[in-house]
């Protein structure tokens, strides 16, 4: 019988499956489904923690209130450093994105924490390959040579201030 090698690991491998082939012991035969719980970390743990209440879990923001990250002009920007000075000094006044305007202040972050170039490049990367996002990844020396530039400056960032970077 030709297929007689075949039927025979079909059935080892349904016993096994099943529980059987084995010797029972005579214990608690229920199951418990368990589940695995996947702990975020870098960029996207540092998302959670910080941007997450308000751009949401998918980068949309909310409407009226927070400009999304998806899709955003200031995200996407080809010098990293755009969104290393939001993120580092905060952001205030209007600013449009994906054509509606928002009116709001980003706070810089940390506040009261202060972020290493490394967790906001991390954080940077992860946003900016996020939420069908297309920009590069950043480097903890693109977040230092943001912070040199802008060393001097106090306050939040304005759109007037990036729309020389934003070529």
């Amino acid at each position: 019988m030709p297929n007689a090698p075949i039927a025979a690991t079909a059935l080892l491998l349904a016993l096994i499956a099943c529980g059987g082939g084995g010797e029972q012991t005579g214990g608690d035969t229920t199951t418990t489904a368990t589940t695995t719980t996947v702990t975020p970390t870098g960029g996207e743990a540092l998302y959670q923690q910080r941007c997450l209440s308000c751009h949401q879990a998918t980068g949309e923001g909310l409407p009226g209130t927070y400009p999304p990250l998806a899709g955003s002009e200031f995200v996407n920007a080809a010098d990293p450093g755009v969104p290393a000075r939001i993120l580092i000094h905060g952001i205030s006044g209007p600013i449009t994105v994906k054509g509606t305007e928002y009116n709001n202040l980003m706070p810089p972050y940390g506040v009261g924490v202060q972020m290493s170039d490394d967790e906001v490049a991390q954080l940077l990367t992860y946003i900016r390959s996020s939420f069908g996002n297309t920009g590069s990844a950043v480097t903890a020396a693109d977040v230092k040579k943001a912070r040199d530039e802008t060393a001097s400056h106090t306050g939040p960032m304005t759109v007037e201030l990036l729309k020389p970077l934003m070529k």
